[in-house]
């Protein structure tokens, strides 16, 4: 049912200048709960979108 409610839309999307999207469903089940101290957090290279940056942001390599 996700897949024909979310994923299915985002294949087909095309934009004028031709972007196309990929989307893969990752059924893999992962650990919950997993906690990072405030340091470790402050560490991340984290860079926020202007737009909804509580949901879009890049974290990049410390390296």
């Amino acid at each position: 049912m996700l897949k024909i409610c979310i994923l299915q839309p985002m294949e087909v999307a095309v934009t004028e200048a031709g972007l196309t999207v990929k989307a893969v469903l990752d059924e893999k089940q992962y650990e919950t709960g997993i906690k990072i101290s405030d340091e470790e957090l402050a560490r991340c290279k984290i860079i926020r979108s202007s737009f909804h940056s509580d949901w879009n942001y890049c974290i990049q390599p410390n390296c």
